[in-house]
Parts: structure tokens; C-alpha cells; sequence
């Protein structure tokens, strides 16, 4: 029985969070009646009358969303990454989010996306393979996605404007008074937490800045049983990059699409939902940087065959800065200057954060996942016998819709 032990594991997830924040109030016993009722005070924004569902993707548009998230996957991974720590992260969402700001901002905010995300195409069709993703996303019985934005009422909106961005497709709107900064962070982190089930909590924690008058929130959570469950497989040996610890491992013998060769070991690990797929890819020489950025996008081809897999039961919760990845990118005018033309009239600001809080937690019943990407724009200031496969040192995985890569990270380390 051949055994493999440079592990690698793949999971990439598209996510599109969306949150929202209002408030009201000054005294302590109206902000406390205002923090329990949550966002429930939000003003959602009434659609465009006549509004049509939003049309079905097509191969062509897929191929190219596919594409723009391997694409920004790897260069979230180069930016955002944490040396010798646990990563989780969802391209997709961050690649929608950076959208929906273009989308907002003016002609020069739509060019740097486009000179970013490679200039083949007009805004508008960037602009419409968004909206045809959003659209998957919500017809997928074991995701829940939510892309909201959320404006303060200090600022009249351009309906023009407003009426475009909630197209078929666009998120939902809100608005909201952000007078008492600390209710409309409470009501933003309620929104969040509903949205994703409860497993990211909160995305700001005393860190929403008063100059905020619009935040952008794309919400995706996941949750499947494994086509197969796993059973405990008691403590085992993980070497990872701070030593040898002994962890929880769970084990299964099971037919999954399997290959390997002289670099690494490839497997597909299937859901009850059959649309949705974990990678682990296992790197020979233990290159994660390789196994995230190429081998877990690769698709080779597979056999089906019984494995019989050993690996760690884990979870990775993180936050992840974009500011890094943006001040190298096109888009780096955004953080100083920023043309909004939601508002009336349009203003010249900056985008203030932009954010990741991602969460990954794997056991042997099956998968959830979570994340909420957050960007705020702010007022000027600044068959045979089984293969044995043992996944017990650092790996990298990826969470697959079809081939649309949702969540993408690396598992190091265990944590305590």
C-alpha cells in the first residue's frame, strides 16, 4: 500500500459578502435598544420597478470569471500573505467587491480596473459577468450569498446611478444614519453574523471611522456534508512549519478522483452537493507557494479509485488587509483618491479599507465556510487496494463551485 506524506491541500471558495450598518441615537439607553434590534434599522433601498431576473451565465463568461479568480488568487496570496501562519481567503468575492467599487466611482476608477484585470473588455462586460456570478451563487442550494451596500444618509444618492448599480444582478441597497459610528458598526457586524450563519461574527471591532459614508459588503457562506463522511481517527503526528504536534485526524476509505505524479498528489473530494469540490493537492517538495498558485487550478487527469485518506480536522479563521495588494496594483489611486458618483453631487474621496474576514472549518461530518469581503469609502482625511494518502504537513486547499475557485488557503500549523 504506497503512502504519501508531503501533503498539500487545496480550497477555493468564491465569496461575495455583503453587510450592513445603520444607526441613530445618542443616549446609552437608546443605543442599547438600537445594538439589540440589530439591522433590523436599516432602510433597504426599493428596486427598480419592472426589474427582470438576472440572466443565466454563459460558458464564455464563466471561462473568463474562472480566469479573474485564479488570476487574483494568486495575487492575493503574493500581497496578503502571512508568513508561517494559516490562510483562508475567497477570490471571487474580492474580485466582485473591487468591481462594485469601479462600478461606483468614475471613468478613471472603471479604467484602472480595466488596465488591472488585463483591458480586454469594456467595464460593461466586466460589469455583467458580476452579475451573472451573483446570480449562480444565490441558485446554489448550499450557499448563501448576499452583496449589499450600505450609504449614509449625510449624502443624497443619483438615482441615475443608483437605479444602474441595482440592475439585475447588482446588490442590495441600504441606507443609513451613521451619526453614532458605534451603532452602525454593531448593526454592520449583526448583518454580517445573519448572513453568514454565525461563523464570521464581526468584521469591525471599534474600527468603523466616522468619516464612512459608504461600505460595501459581499457575504458567502457554505455548508455541505461530505458525499462520504469521514470517521475519528484519533491524535496523529502533523509536521508542520513550527514543529511536530499531535492533532485530531479524521479517515475515510472512498472512491475520489485521484492522480499523482513526481511533483505532487491531486484529490478531488466530493460533497452531497455534487456541484461543489474540495482539492488537496500534496506538493513532493512541499512548495505551497506552487501548490496555491498553480496545482490546485491545474484540473489534471484524474482516475477514480478507492483512497483511503488520513487528514487533520482543522479550522482557519483570518483577516486579510487588501491595502497591500492594492498599493502595487492599478488600483493603488484608490486609496488617495477615489471619484464617487453614487452621491449628489459626485465627490472626491478615498477608499479607507478594504478587507477580508474568512473562516474555514473542516470535520468529518463535511465543510463550512464564510466570508465577508468589506470596503469602505471615506470622507477626505486619509480500483485496486486503496491508495494510502496522509495529509500531515502543510498543505494548501481551495473550495471549487465547477471549476470557479470560491476559497483558496493554506493550512501551516495547527493553532490552539
Amino acid at each position: 500500500m504506497k503512502r504519501f506524506y508531503w501533503p498539500i491541500m487545496a480550497l477555493t471558495t468564491v465569496l461575495l459578502l455583503a453587510a450592513c450598518g445603520n444607526t441613530a441615537g445618542t443616549s446609552d439607553e437608546t443605543r442599547k435598544d438600537k445594538e439589540t434590534e440589530g439591522h433590523a434599522l436599516l432602510r433597504e433601498m426599493a428596486s427598480p420597478e419592472g426589474i427582470l431576473p438576472t440572466p443565466k451565465p454563459t460558458n464564455t463568461q464563466l471561462d473568463r470569471l474562472r480566469e479573474q479568480g485564479v488570476r487574483l488568487a494568486g495575487d492575493l496570496f503574493d500581497h496578503c500573505d502571512v508568513a508561517d501562519e494559516n490562510m483562508v481567503f475567497a477570490p471571487l468575492s474580492a474580485y466582485m467587491t473591487l468591481e462594485t467599487l469601479a462600478a461606483i466611482g468614475g471613468e478613471e476608477e472603471k479604467n484602472l480596473f480595466r488596465q488591472q484585470m488585463g483591458e480586454e473588455m469594456r467595464f460593461t462586460d466586466y460589469d455583467a459577468d458580476v452579475r451573472a456570478l451573483r446570480g449562480i451563487l444565490k441558485d446554489v442550494s448550499t450557499l448563501r450569498y448576499h452583496a449589499n451596500l450600505i450609504a449614509s444618509d449625510e449624502f443624497s444618492l443619483n438615482q441615475t446611478a443608483m437605479t444602474e448599480l441595482m440592475a439585475p444582478g447588482g446588490p442590495t441597497c441600504y441606507q443609513a444614519d451613521f451619526s453614532d459610528i458605534k451603532v452602525a458598526e454593531n448593526n454592520i457586524n449583526a448583518l454580517v453574523k445573519e448572513q453568514t450563519n454565525g461563523l464570521v461574527e464581526e468584521v469591525f471591532q471599534d474600527t468603523l471611522k466616522p468619516e464612512t459614508y459608504l461600505v460595501l459588503l459581499d457575504n458567502l457562506f457554505f455548508a455541505s456534508d461530505w458525499s462520504k463522511p469521514f470517521r475519528a481517527a484519533g491524535d496523529q503526528s502533523f509536521h508542520g512549519t513550527k514543529g511536530t504536534v499531535q492533532i485530531p485526524f479524521m479517515a475515510r476509505t472512498a472512491l475520489s478522483e485521484y492522480a499523482a505524479d513526481e511533483k505532487g498528489v491531486y484529490l478531488g473530494l466530493g460533497y452531497e452537493d455534487d456541484a461543489m469540490q474540495m482539492v488537496i493537492y500534496m506538493p513532493a517538495d512541499g512548495d505551497l507557494t506552487r501548490a496555491l498558485k498553480e496545482e490546485i487550478f491545474r484540473h489534471p487527469k484524474t482516475t477514480y479509485m478507492e483512497v483511503h485518506l488520513d487528514m487533520p480536522i482543522f479550522r482557519v479563521e483570518n483577516k486579510l488587509d487588501f491595502k497591500q495588494y492594492m498599493a502595487k496594483s492599478a488600483f493603488a489611486p484608490y486609496l488617495e483618491t477615489f471619484h464617487c458618483t453614487l452621491v449628489d453631487p459626485p465627490r472626491t474621496d478615498f477608499v479607507g479599507n478594504i478587507f477580508q474576514v474568512a473562516v474555514m472549518d473542516v470535520n468529518e461530518k463535511g465543510t463550512r465556510a464564510a466570508s465577508s469581503t468589506v470596503a469602505t469609502v471615506e470622507k477626505t482625511a486619509a480500483p485496486m487496494d486503496p491508495v494510502q494518502v496522509t495529509l500531515d504537513k502543510p498543505f494548501a486547499y481551495a473550495l471549487f463551485y465547477g471549476r470557479l475557485p470560491l476559497y483558496v488557503g493554506v493550512f501551516r500549523h495547527p493553532t490552539p
